[in-house]
């Protein structure tokens, strides 16, 4: 987030001390709840595949995690330019 800040400071964008905390804010608790709200998706498609002793059902589960944390950053960090970290974060919880 602070690197954006600095990044777009260089390249002649002019920030006022309000500016920066709605930045703050807007990055820090959108990351929080998109990953929220794609980790309760991600949580209820692992519910679904959950057969004990089924090797199809194993590999699902570890398909949609690491499909997952890939989709929370990539859509946080280049589409929304919020916090991919974050994201990854608030889809774990």
């Amino acid at each position: 987030m602070l690197f954006t800040i600095f990044y777009n400071a260089l390249n002649g964008m002019r920030y006022s001390a309000g500016d920066v905390c709605l930045f703050f804010l807007a990055a820090a608790v959108g990351s929080v709840l998109l990953g929220l709200v794609i980790g309760a998706v991600a949580l209820r498609w692992l519910r679904t595949a959950n057969r004990p002793l089924k090797d199809m059902d194993i590999t699902a589960q570890i398909a949609i995690t690491i499909c997952c944390s890939y989709l929370v950053f990539f859509t946080a960090q280049y589409f929304l330019r919020i916090s991919g970290v974050l994201a990854c974060c608030g889809a774990g919880d």
